[in-house]
């Protein structure tokens, strides 16, 4: 039998060129600035519900996974929200000229 792990790096592909071809059908119908909200409140949602399961789960979170809110925050914290978002916005563009749906 086949280790799910060593199927997502294909999974991970196959969203890799459908997540910015369907930005890419959304932006189409109804405009990017859709397109980004639309994106970003659902990520906001699903990380909300993950940390509300890591918060009810408790000590049964591996470590790895485990939400640490000690400290401060350094300034580049905020960097791979701005790349998430220049991805969001601009890859559909880019995408549907030289890409997998070209």
């Amino acid at each position: 039998m086949t280790d799910i792990r060593s199927l997502l790096p294909l999974l991970l592909g196959i969203l890799v060129v459908f997540q910015p071809a369907i930005n890419r059908h959304i932006m189409d119908e109804r405009g990017l600035g859709f397109a980004i909200v639309l994106n970003h409140s659902v990520l906001f949602v699903l990380a909300m519900v993950t940390l509300g399961a890591f918060f009810a789960l408790g000590d049964r979170v591996p470590d790895l996974v485990r939400p640490r809110f000690t400290g401060g925050i350094n300034w580049w914290y905020v960097i791979p929200g701005f790349i998430s978002f220049t991805l969001t916005a601009l890859v559909p563009l880019a995408i549907s000229s030289v890409g997998a749906v070209a």
